[in-house]
């Protein structure tokens, strides 16, 4: 943890990789912010593993500004990743979490930490629109959170975004689990405590393009999934009872055919598709079991989630 002469009373964790174009921005413009709440604070910025002198220049900001801190990976991590390590490090007896990219606004900042001084444990926002965000995204996101509201027991609010405001006991209860393959924005929903959303308009970049590939997000949502459903995993039955009902009805189809019309069944094409259609069904069941014997194999490997390779302005370390 970071050792300060004066009690620390919000942290903001600030995930970047890749954005050596907008870190100072961002860092005059959430200072400018801060300072207006009259609070002692700190801004850790966790650099995923970035390859364009993000560090560097975190760190020139490090030796002007005391309220910097900054921890870097050995490699790129994830984006989850950089935000519990963010969360693991942070002194504070609030944390704030925020994209180094100016999309979640900081003029939002001192709403979120009022409504934390009115007893809540949790706020956090809601994306209403997004400024030069493609269709792509809008419809990928949508189709998620459905999909992840319809499988699992745990609601998340359709746009929920990683900008939120949390106390130090949301935050040790979290960092406290012992999961490698984490997925927080469902983790923040699961532990429950008293929450409030807020609605935003998330903003164009300030520099740059977005990070999150079609890749990562896939990734992710298959992370969030699979964390916290077993509904897939089952379905399995549902498919086996399917087989059955088809598998069973097609036979007293060809034992009617054979014995009351006495005409021999063609039926290469029938067969076809039946073992088609069943053949397609396996495999997508073994694809789908894959993926939790995959995240089980993760699991009991126990590998740290992330290496720090570099810090500036943090006096101590916590076991990742």
């Amino acid at each position: 943890m970071r050792m300060t002469s004066t009690a620390c009373e919000l942290s903001i964790v600030v995930p970047v990789y890749n954005e050596v174009d907008v870190i100072e921005h961002f860092h005059q413009t959430v200072s400018d912010v801060i300072r207006t709440l009259g609070i002692p604070y700190e801004i850790l910025f966790v650099d995923d593993g970035s390859e364009d002198g993000t560090f560097n220049r975190i760190q020139e900001l490090a030796h002007q500004d005391s309220h910097v801190a900054a921890l870097r990976f050995s490699r790129n991590f994830g984006h989850q990743s950089a935000l519990f390590a963010g969360l693991s490090h942070a002194s504070g007896a609030y944390i704030l979490m925020m994209d180094g990219d100016l999309q979640h606004p900081p003029s939002l900042i001192p709403e979120l930490w009022n409504w934390a001084q009115q007893e809540f444990d949790i706020v956090y926002t809601i994306r209403q629109s997004s400024e030069g965000i493609g269709w792509f995204k809008k419809l990928t996101s949508t189709l998620f959170y459905k999909i992840f509201s319809y499988l699992t027991d745990v609601e998340l609010h359709p746009n929920t975004a990683d900008f939120r405001i949390i106390t130090r006991q949301v935050c040790d209860t979290i960092t406290a689990m012992d999961e490698r393959d984490v997925f927080l924005r469902g983790i923040f929903s699961w532990v429950g405590f008293r929450q409030k959303g807020l609605e935003y308009t998330a903003h164009e970049r300030a520099q740059g393009s977005s990070k999150y590939t079609v890749r990562k997000m896939l990734n992710l949502s298959l992370s969030g999934i699979t964390s916290f459903s077993t509904v897939p995993i089952r379905l399995s039955l549902v498919l086996c009872g399917f087989s059955l009902l088809v598998a069973c009805s097609y036979s007293l189809y060809a034992l009617y055919v054979k014995f009351f019309l006495n005409k021999a069944v063609q039926g290469w094409t029938s067969l076809l598709i039946l073992i088609a259609i069943f053949c397609s069904g396996i495999f997508i069941m073994l694809g789908i079991i894959g993926e939790y014997v995959a995240k089980i194999h993760l699991e009991t490997k126990k590998r740290p989630r992330y290496i720090i390779a570099r810090t500036v302005g943090l006096q101590s370390l916590r076991t990742p």
